[in-house]
């Protein structure tokens, strides 16, 4: 539970997400309460749960760590525009088997690992829809930046 007790704000969350994600989730919230033109909440009581899509919440607390979403490469490429990059059957097979890609020697797959300092992509164990919510989640975050003209961080 996080909040503000002056101005009646707060937020609740899991505490055993990724630590990533609580991090930029209290960011936002954070700068965010000023804002906000809605009636103040009465007590923490009454503090409305975080909607996040299945997808967002995938790539917080699973790709978060090696990826970011424009901010440039980390432990493993940004993602950003990765949808328009890559072809989607590889892009699916790769984040769902990216170990089996690695071990039957895909040419992508061996230059990313080449690329970031042989550090593989793990098997995150992600289901069909799983994955295609994240891939839907990187293809709206992607057409987002388009149609703004920028960076959406």
């Amino acid at each position: 539970m996080i909040g503000n007790v002056a101005s009646r704000k707060w937020m609740r969350n899991s505490a055993t997400d990724n630590p990533r994600f609580l991090a930029i989730m209290i960011g936002e919230f954070l700068n965010g309460w000023r804002n906000r033109t809605a009636e103040p909440v009465k007590s923490y009581a009454e503090a409305q749960p975080l909607v996040v899509g299945q997808g967002e919440y995938l790539f917080a607390t699973r790709c978060a760590a090696c990826h970011t979403l424009g901010s440039g490469d980390y432990v493993g490429p940004d993602l950003q525009g990765v949808t328009a990059i890559r072809d989607r059957a590889w892009l699916s097979r790769f984040i769902k088997t990216p170990d089996r890609m690695l071990a039957e020697k895909d040419a992508t797959a061996l230059a990313l690992m080449a690329k970031y300092n042989q550090v593989p992509m793990p098997n995150l164990l992600l289901g069909d829809g799983d994955v295609a919510a994240l891939i839907a989640y990187l293809d709206a975050h992607s057409s987002a930046v388009r149609r703004s003209g920028g960076s959406q961080n």
